[in-house]
């Protein structure tokens, strides 16, 4: 599989691999991730993780740094690559 190299890109990832990958972080990493990301993505999040009530871990979390948010998505993107590598 192509690796990604943008968190956007996470869309073009086959979805049950997406989730397996993703499945790793807890869910207030993946919220702070979608704080950064394009409506679509947050959507994808929200679909993916229909059990994680976004709303409410927003409002738990108030604010984030935007280098939080940006080595979340690295973290992201560098499991996902892994994840893809796998046999």
């Amino acid at each position: 599989m192509k690796k990604i190299r943008s968190f956007e890109e996470i869309k073009n990832v086959e979805q049950s691999v997406l989730k397996s990958a993703l499945s790793l972080f807890p869910a207030s990493e993946l919220v702070k991730a979608g704080r950064g990301a394009s409506p679509e993505i947050n959507r994808l999040l929200r679909k993916l993780f229909p059990g994680i009530d976004f709303e409410a871990e927003c409002r738990r979390i108030s604010a984030v740094r935007i280098e939080e948010v940006e080595r979340i998505h690295a973290e992201i993107i560098r499991t996902i690559n892994n994840w893809q590598d796998r046999p």
